[in-house]
């Protein structure tokens, strides 16, 4: 960037005679500098004033999104209750014991954000080599299961002689009071 300086010469005057000041930046550039500061000025101010300022909203419009926001928590919570077994994932691995037992052991996870579980239901599913349903059994877990938290389970299965696989489902859980 350029910059400007001001020299003054100093000439002996007398009575009368003025002090002359020799500049190096001429007064027409000073003149257009203040002008690109104006145009810019008027710009930012035309840019501000099409833009929409955002409105804060009313204390009507306040209540209205918090009862908005509550009604749809409530909606959420009634869906919670109405298909717990949507909100309480299962992990499970199995295995036979020393003395030939089956041996269902994993976790139980309560994904609901509010309410908590008690008593879910297992629902464990035999099958074949080639995946074909060889029967069904329910296990009741007589176990607390609070919002966002993880319980272990271990449990001894009666399965159908030369099952393959098992898959282990929640069929249903209690809401606790």
């Amino acid at each position: 960037m350029k910059s400007y300086s001001i020299h003054h010469e100093e000439k002996p005057c007398g009575p009368g005679e003025s002090i002359a000041v020799k500049t190096d930046v001429p007064e027409k550039k000073w003149k257009t500098i203040l002008a690109i500061l104006a145009l810019i000025g008027a710009a930012f101010l035309i840019i501000k004033l099409q833009k929409p300022e955002a409105k804060t909203p009313s204390f009507q419009e306040a209540s209205r999104l918090v009862k908005t926001a509550a009604k749809s928590n409530g909606e959420r919570s009634k869906k919670e209750v109405a298909i717990p077994a949507r909100y309480v994932k299962v992990k499970t691995n199995w295995r036979k014991n020393l003395i030939g037992e089956t041996v269902l052991e994993g976790t139980l996870q309560n994904t609901a954000p509010i309410y908590n579980f008690k008593d879910p239901i297992l629902l464990a599913t035999w099958l074949s080599k080639t995946h074909t349903v060889m029967g069904t059994s329910r296990y009741p877990l007589y176990e607390y299961l609070e919002a966002g938290r993880t319980i272990p389970f271990k449990l001894k299965a009666k399965a159908p002689s030369k099952f393959a696989d098992v898959k282990v489902s929640i069929e249903s859980a209690t809401v606790a009071q």
